[in-house]
């Protein structure tokens, strides 16, 4: 049932992978009391770094683009 909500088998592994990392994650920062804010800000750092490398061909703007002098270019 969990594999047909997210297109197959593939997709299902990958959200539970995901999950199970989020979960460690999340019991290692509370896990380690005096290394917590180190943990925490390593963790966020990473992830911020995997969203970043994920989306890195996404245009998030128009198709148009400005040349130096301001005139519209239709690529």
């Amino acid at each position: 049932m969990l594999g047909q909500s997210l297109n197959g088998t593939k997709g299902a592994m990958t959200m539970g992978l995901l999950l199970t990392g989020i979960y460690g994650g999340l019991f290692l920062v509370l896990r380690l009391e005096d290394l917590s804010l180190v943990a925490g800000t390593v963790l966020l750092f990473g992830l911020l770094g995997a969203v970043m490398y994920v989306t890195r061909h996404l245009q998030f703007e128009d198709s148009a683009q400005l040349t130096p002098t301001g005139k519209e270019v239709r690529a």
